[in-house]
């Protein structure tokens, strides 16, 4: 009997590596700015704006190439946000609502993959990357706080969550589904201060012949403070009077007296007097509207004509 036995060789392989040689994954990691409004004033529809830059540094690859990396900006780590443009800064227990975008027009709310509620899913990035070496690029977010929101003045703060997903050498154009790899923090702040604004509207007492009976009418101041100042409005006594109820339009060398007043009974003179005849109230963050009433006494009748004064309202706080 014949016994055939037979050997199979299989070929096998070694690498043994240079010294200080090694074969790294692509990774990129973020470092994230301060998003900072700087002070608020209180400006019926206005807004304040402003930028944060993160630096994202790539590296570790043997050969030049450029990745591309989604960068997003998830819900606040304070939990406030309900999406990208409505998220939130605090103080105490008091809010400042802003919004993160993507562009300087303030169209897209920049939001993350990772978050059902942020609206988009991120930006892309490609950074340029040496072989051997470490390549960045600055990440630009825009952020705007409205101006139609009640403000109260204090110092407020908040995080916005930089997030950056598993950096691709093949282009990508969306960040839908991206796998996140890491996150950093960027503080933001804003300081609202107590502030107040005041506009006026004209008194006019139209067109009256003989002023054997009084005239009255009246017209409204708007003041807006931020939320909870105290503050007081006073009227000066116009060009030429003498008391809230001695003032003056005149004609040239003539006159027309009368008097404005807190009340439309004309029982409360409308002065510059502190803590006797001015305005007090406290601010809501929103326009208030003050009533001046107009009272013309009966008086020798003036010369035909058109009659005027300047008023000047201030609003203290």
């Amino acid at each position: 009997m014949k016994t055939l036995t037979r050997i199979l060789l299989f070929p096998a392989a070694l690498f043994i590596l240079k010294p200080g040689e090694a074969r790294a994954a692509l990774s990129c990691a973020t470092n994230a700015g301060t998003l900072q409004f700087g002070s608020v004033t209180v400006t019926t529809g206005s807004s304040a704006t402003t930028t944060n830059t993160v630096t994202l540094s790539c590296s570790g690859v043997t050969s030049a190439t450029t990745a591309y990396v989604c960068v997003g900006i998830a819900a606040d780590p304070n939990g406030l946000a309900t999406s990208a443009t409505n998220r939130y800064l605090a103080s105490g227990s008091n809010r400042l609502a802003y919004g993160t975008y993507t562009d300087a027009t303030y169209t897209t709310g920049w939001g993350s993959w990772s978050w059902a509620s942020g609206g988009s899913s991120g930006k892309v990035y490609s950074v340029a990357v040496p072989a051997n070496g470490t390549g960045t690029a600055s990440v630009t977010a825009y952020a705007r706080l409205g101006g139609s929101q009640t403000f109260v003045a204090g110092s407020y703060s908040g995080f916005m969550r930089i997030q950056t997903a598993v950096p691709s050498t093949t282009a990508i154009t969306r960040c839908d589904g991206q796998t996140s790899a890491g996150t950093a923090n960027a503080f933001a702040t804003a300081t609202v201060a107590a502030s107040c604004m005041i506009t006026a509207s004209d008194l006019n007492f139209g067109s009256v012949g003989l002023l054997a009976s009084e005239v009255t009418g009246s017209t409204s101041l708007a003041v807006t403070c931020t939320s909870g100042t105290a503050y007081t409005i006073g009227l000066n006594n116009g060009l030429t009077g003498t008391g809230p109820t001695q003032r003056k339009m005149t004609n040239g060398a003539v006159s027309v007296t009368y008097g404005l007043y807190r009340d439309a009974s004309g029982t409360l003179p409308f002065g510059n007097t502190s803590g006797t005849n001015t305005y007090s109230g406290s601010g809501s963050g929103v326009s208030q509207a003050v009533t001046v009433y107009g009272r013309v006494p009966v008086q020798t009748s003036a010369t035909p004509g058109s009659y005027s004064d300047t008023i000047v309202a201030t609003v203290t706080y």
